[in-house]
């Protein structure tokens, strides 16, 4: 089955975007969360995360 470069493309994308912020979820809606200030535009869905012992905050 070939590809979708698309899809391809957008997987690059999400690698890239998810190693700036070191797999770090956290860091990537604190990032959103200050463009969103800045901009006055809404970007980010304010939820609130619940952690338990076996979630993971990582890409």
């Amino acid at each position: 089955m070939e590809k979708d470069p698309v899809v391809e493309r957008i997987r690059r994308i999400k690698r890239e975007i998810a190693r700036k912020f070191d797999y770090d979820l956290h860091k990537f809606t604190e990032y959103i969360r200050d463009k969103q200030k800045n901009s006055g535009a809404k970007l980010v869905n304010t939820l609130k995360i619940v952690k338990n012992k076996s979630s993971s905050t990582k890409f």
